[in-house]
């Protein structure tokens, strides 16, 4: 789930910064906010299609809805959230992009779990080239459970590569900031056994987690060989291993029986 989330959130990046590049100009009125809105309503559409994807069951808290596009003036503006959506999805029609839209329109009520996600993060940083961020996030339970920030004007280094500005889709190894956690670890941490890669789909597949997520090597069984008691100390012993396990600190089930070994001392 986390590496499905950095890539689809990496791709939400760079369609913003087209959309960026191509509508804000310097002769933009400082009151109008339609790059904003166009972004908004093209990274709602494209994250909802992919979410759709993972699993059509999870709900979509969003902040967009396609009654935008009722007046007149909103129709041209789904002509154009369109033609960005196709960057990523070409086969994607005006009636896809609304119904992805409205797939965000869930309020989170009664579901276990489900995504919330809010397309771009400050208009003002958007409109004027400064700072804003494309976040999304799953929770189970009322429980963040993981989230990824895309922040694509943030320069940092990452694996010794300055992350740069595209004005254009950019390739996988010029792909934004993405931070993040998952299950309460540090985002760089919770990727640390990727070696920081660039190309995050390419890696994904190599692991065999681009489809799904990696599985616990320390399960509920050989905690209970370990001789632990069913119960509140034994969850969080797992969430501790499931942690320690995306951090890198194991990767094998007896080097997992060897950290728990450790943690106890």
């Amino acid at each position: 789930m986390l590496l499905f989330s950095l890539e689809i959130v990496r791709r939400a990046c760079e369609l913003t910064r087209l959309i960026q590049s191509e509508l804000v100009t310097p002769a933009l009125n400082k009151a109008d906010k339609s790059p904003v809105t166009v972004a908004d309503l093209a990274v709602q559409a494209y994250i909802a299609a992919r979410l759709e994807e993972y699993d059509p069951e999870i709900p979509l808290v969003g902040e967009e809805s396609s009654v935008i596009f009722e007046s007149e003036a909103g129709a041209q503006t789904l002509v154009v959230v369109t033609e960005y959506v196709r960057k990523l999805l070409p086969t994607a029609t005006e009636s896809d992009v609304c119904r992805w839209i409205d797939r965000g329109n869930h309020d989170g009520r009664g579901a276990e779990r489900f995504w919330t996600l809010d397309p771009v993060d400050g208009t003002k940083g958007f409109l004027g080239r400064e700072q804003y961020a494309v976040a999304l996030a799953f929770l189970e339970h009322g429980r963040v459970e993981m989230g990824v920030l895309g922040c694509p004007e943030l320069s940092v280094t990452a694996a010794g590569n300055a992350a740069q500005r595209s004005d254009r889709i950019a390739p996988p190894d010029q792909s934004p900031l993405l931070s993040g956690h998952c299950a309460n670890a540090p985002f760089p941490a919770a990727v640390s056994q990727l070696k920081i890669h660039a190309d995050w789909g390419e890696k994904a597949r190599e692991l065999g987690v681009y489809e799904r997520p990696p599985e616990p090597i320390l399960q509920g069984r050989h905690l209970l060989e370990q001789g632990f008691s069913p119960g509140r100390e034994m969850g969080e012993t797992l969430k501790k291993a499931w942690n320690a396990q995306l951090n890198g600190e194991f990767s094998t089930l007896t080097e997992a029986i060897s950290w728990l070994g450790k943690m106890d001392d």
